[in-house]
């Protein structure tokens, strides 16, 4: 993720990270954002109940339409983690 961008660019924010086992895979994000704060939650599902322990990494990427100029800060929760990036929007001008 850049750490500056015009208003009325998008944004792509990419996740890595890994699942505990070869069971797991992404299902979906869910977002919430007031007051110049972004907070995502990416959810995991289970799809199979043979589950040996392995470290699969994964790669997933979101996209992020800031509708105002200004700092934001971009907040993801993961299972063990919570990382926070700044994102400065300006007019371009």
């Amino acid at each position: 993720m850049p750490n500056t961008a015009s208003l009325g660019d998008t944004i792509t924010i990419n996740f890595k990270g890994y699942f505990p086992a070869d069971c797991w895979e992404f299902d979906r994000f869910n977002s919430q954002e007031s007051s110049y704060m972004l907070e995502i939650y990416p959810y995991m599902k289970k799809v199979s109940s043979y589950c040996p322990a392995d470290s699969i990494p994964f790669e997933h990427s979101a996209k992020f339409f800031p509708e105002y100029e200004g700092d934001w800060t971009i907040v993801t929760y993961g299972a063990d983690t919570t990382i926070v990036k700044y994102l400065n929007v300006h007019t371009g001008i």
